[in-house]
């Protein structure tokens, strides 16, 4: 390869005021293209006519390469961002380059994005600086697929292959040739295309196949630049920029005005999971950086914690970017020094070096950790395990917990313990296995995990109040999410109570109070504790305290806190043994269930046709029960239409409207326990959001938890009618007021969650109340997701249910339930669990005598199948290993 001399290319850098101008005249320099750079795949997607594939094919199969120490596990990652376009990213990605180069370690620089090619070229301006300080065997012309579409690559000056092969290879991947930002240079070019995943699964590919190297990839312009498509640049890299063991690096701005954009650029990228752990300043005052309110020191003082702010001498009027990185090379020795012991605190680069032969030692560059760290569990998995006490477990006989890493989408990315299958490892994850979820984190994570959208209202409400007590107070998140769960929830309204009560004349006509109110609380076990309370109170300030007993359903979960478990089934259900202990309500109604609901899935399932003359007959014994004990009733309390931890029992909406008509009619409290089945869990098809709203049937309290955060942070809301709430107001009692108040109660930041999830869901704001800029139009078809759920796993599970063992199947919207002929034993459970997860790669619990299936609403057609194919799998595995008695 032709080396060109530092002088040559010094005489290229010296140009007009703008960075890249003063970098490179990239139309006078040609940097000799090597096919014998590294193992680089074609892309294994494109998107468009115009994404063809990369005319680059790798030589490295006839070429041997180098075998460098730096390992998959210990190889530094390094994606560099800027506070804005034209802040010196490129200038930092030079010296960082020089700066691994003189550790004698093999470089792969990626440039995701470039507009004004080919003439402008940051890959060839770092690959160029490399050679005329360290004549590094490099390559440039490496070109990706839309790259070699905006300039044809032009044929190498030297056809002799390097005598060593390169340390250093810089690849251009997605390129455009007017010099604009890229979404308006896509379009200017005509082209259409889903850019964002197409460059992510570029560079995943590029970096899958270039693993022993260190990796720096330089983005475009600022975070929230728009790619190709539109999609901004922070959420479009968000997926694999966060994954481990990325080290975010962000160039900062030390132009006027350049700390708050600094700052800005650092939330952005924080909100998203990605953490600037260092920050690099080219300071004019760089060596003065300790001076009191300089520009490092104010962005030291307000960045993350543990971010350590670098600064560097800004490049000098005239300077050439050459000698700037000969000149800054001590600083960014120590910046990369810094960078490695941050994040890999066992692998250090070599000493730099001066050896006139750069590769006499590089097959020494990095100390990479031995193959019997492979399967190492995390120290605090250790640590926490011998002190966390975990729900529902038998910690005796029970196997260790999974060690969970991080969550995204509909995924689980675990730390493997050794017993995991190899086609579960994800390397592009740091080598952490990947599974899907198939439990949504107890039914809560119904947009999936990491949605960069809740994770931003969350980040933003920590900047402003992170909590508030409502003890006299009211803040903006509770306010509108309250107006907000009033407007939509199945609660009963004015004009459904006309005539129920005459005692409420004196305050229905008044507009203050002729609204649903929202009482928060911190769990949907606490939610229906204060719609008990409110239940009781409401009869009490009535003067009616003979009502004092709560009504429920056979087969009845509503949470495990003591006033909730004593409207729990007693005798089949979880707090059975506790049954002697807790106050005695009822009755307990027993209301017809309906089987084989997958075959017609639910709400046409559930709501087709009409009642039997059996089951009429049984809703009509079960109202005869109810009534005949209403003197004494305060409530009832049901799951309106499926019923989840009492064994996912599902029941005709004919029955509940019936139920609630009863109720009316006696002014007994009907509270619909919709924490499980509320916002679009059940609902499928029929496009409702609450299980309620599918029977035609308005609750005079609501309960809601689980997925109203999105499961981002823990929060419940009991919603009751304006009549239910206008019996707790009095003038001559203080003592009328509701008597409940959790700490915790409307936490900003979990209300921040829910508002940031309801905008998912499409739900809109109140009147007079402007809705958040990024609010406008997150809204994503969650619910149309849900039913094609529904179809897939009605389809893909019909055959389950031939399997011995198995006596029902049901689907309803993103629930679906495998019923068994009897209770599993805890070997069984432990069976099945194991033969999900190991064998499947899918986290999915048995329960009692049921399997069930409540994931993310966001799985793909793929993992879909995969939730559905470790269902029958192992349950024919599970039939088998019964029929031989070893089960």
């Amino acid at each position: 390869m032709h080396v060109m001399s530092a002088m040559h290319v010094r005489a290229f850098f010296i140009g007009a005021n703008s960075f890249k101008n003063r970098l490179i005249s990239s139309s006078s320099l040609h940097v000799a293209c090597s096919h014998h750079a590294a193992a680089v795949p074609p892309p294994r997607s494109s998107c468009g006519d115009h994404l063809i594939s990369s005319s680059f094919v790798s030589s490295a199969a006839q070429t041997s390469q180098p075998q460098s120490s730096v390992s998959s596990a210990s190889s530094p990652r390094l994606l560099l961002w800027g506070a804005n376009t034209d802040v010196g990213k490129t200038l930092v990605s030079a010296a960082i380059s020089a700066a691994i180069l003189r550790t004698q370690t093999q470089l792969l620089y990626l440039k995701p994005v470039q507009t004004g090619f080919p003439r402008d070229s940051d890959a060839r301006r770092v690959v160029a600086v490399c050679q005329a300080l360290h004549g590094a065997n490099s390559s440039a012309n490496v070109w990706g697929p839309h790259a070699t579409q905006a300039a044809p690559e032009p044929s190498s000056s030297s056809s002799q292959s390097p005598a060593n092969p390169t340390t250093l290879v810089a690849h251009t991947r997605f390129a455009w040739n007017a010099a604009v930002s890229p979404h308006a240079a896509a379009h200017a070019e005509g082209l259409r295309g889903a850019y964002a995943s197409a460059i992510r699964d570029d560079l995943e590919d590029v970096i899958q196949h270039n693993q022993e190297r260190v990796v720096l990839v330089e983005t475009a312009g600022g975070p929230l630049s728009p790619t190709a498509d539109g999609t901004l640049q922070a959420d479009a890299l968000a997926p694999i920029a966060s994954k481990t063991p990325w080290h975010n690096v962000l160039v900062a701005d030390a132009r006027l005005g350049g700390i708050s954009a600094t700052l800005a650029a650092g939330e952005t990228l924080s909100s998203r999971g990605m953490v600037p752990r260092t920050i690099v300043l080219l300071d004019e005052k760089g060596e003065e950086s300790g001076v009191p309110f300089d520009n490092a020191g104010a962005i030291s003082t307000h960045a993350a914690k543990g971010t350590h702010v670098a600064v560097a001498p800004a490049i000098r009027e005239e300077e050439s970017l050459v000698d700037w990185v000969a000149r800054t090379s001590d600083e960014f020795d120590k910046i990369v020094e810094r960078i490695v012991s941050y994040d890999q605190p066992k692998a250090k680069l070599p000493s730099p070096t001066t050896s006139a032969c750069p590769y006499e030692s590089a097959r020494t560059a990095v100390t990479s950790s031995s193959s019997g760290d492979d399967f190492k569990m995390p120290a605090w998995h250790a640590v926490g395990s011998a002190h966390v006490w975990l729900p529902y477990m038998q910690h005796l006989t029970a196997p260790p917990a999974i060690a969970v890493r991080a969550a995204r989408g509909g995924r689980l990315l675990l730390h493997d313990d050794g017993r995991f299958d190899a086609r579960f490892r994800d390397e592009a994850e740091g080598g952490l296995v990947s599974i899907v979820d198939g439990a949504s984190s107890w039914w809560t994570a119904c947009h999936g995990y990491a949605h960069t959208h809740i994770a931003s209202a969350v980040a933003s409400q920590m900047a402003r109040a992170p909590h508030v007590m409502l003890g006299g107070m009211l803040h903006e998140p509770a306010s509108v999410l309250a107006s907000r769960l009033a407007a939509i929830a199945p609660v009963a309204r004015n004009d459904d109570d006309e005539g129920r009560d005459e005692a409420d004349a004196t305050y229905a006509a008044d507009p203050r109070w002729s609204g649903a109110r929202v009482f928060f609380s911190e769990s949907g076990s606490v939610s229906v504790e204060v719609a008990i309370k409110v239940a009781l109170q409401y009869h009490m300030n009535r003067g009616r305290t003979a009502r004092r007993h709560v009504a429920y359903l056979k087969n009845a979960y509503h949470g495990d806190t003591l006033g909730t478990m004593a409207v729990c089934d007693p005798e089949e259900g979880m707090h059975t043994k506790f049954a002697r202990a807790l106050p005695a309500h009822g009755p307990m109604i027993t209301l017809p269930l309906r089987h084989g609901v997958g075959v017609a899935p639910a709400p046409r399932g559930l709501a087709s046709g009409h009642l039997t003359e059996a089951e009429s007959e049984a809703v009509d014994a079960a109202i005869e029960k109810l009534l005949a004990s209403s003197d004494h009733l305060a409530a009832l309390v049901v799951e309106p239409l499926v019923q989840g931890a009492g064994g996912f029992t599902m029941y005709h909406p004919e029955a509940l409207r019936r139920l609630a008509n009863a109720c009316r009619s006696r002014d007994i409290v009907l509270i619909a326990d919709e924490i499980m089945t509320g916002f679009g869990r059940i609902t499928g098809a029929d496009g409702e959001l609450f299980a309620c709203s599918m029977a035609g049937v308005r609750a005079d309290v609501v309960t809601v938890s689980k997925a109203l955060t999105g499961g981002t942070c823990a929060l419940a809301a009991t919603i009751a009618s304006p009549r239910l709430f206008r019996a707790f107001l009095s003038s001559t009692d203080p003592e009328a007021c509701l008597m409940h108040g959790p700490t915790y109660s409307g936490n900003p930041l979990a209300c921040a969650a829910a508002n940031a999830s309801l905008d998912l869901f499409g739900v809109g704001y109140p009147d007079g109340v402007d809705a958040p800029e990024e609010a406008l139009s997150p809204r994503e078809d969650r619910l149309d997701q849900v039913s094609r759920m529904e179809s897939h796993f009605s389809s893909s599970l019909a055959a389950v249910r031939q399997l011995p063992g198995v006596h029902d199947v049901r689907v309803t919207g993103a629930l679906a339930v495998v019923q068994l002929d009897h209770m599993l034993s805890s070997t069984s459970s432990s069976f099945l669990k194991d033969r999900f997860l190991r064998a499947h790669g899918c986290f999915i619990r048995p329960f009692r005598d049921v399997v069930y299936l409540a994931p993310p609403f966001v799985l793909d057609a793929s993992e879909r199948d995969r939730l559905c194919t470790a269902v029958s799998s192992g349950l024919s595995e599970w039939a088998e290993e019964r029929s031989k008695g070893r089960l």
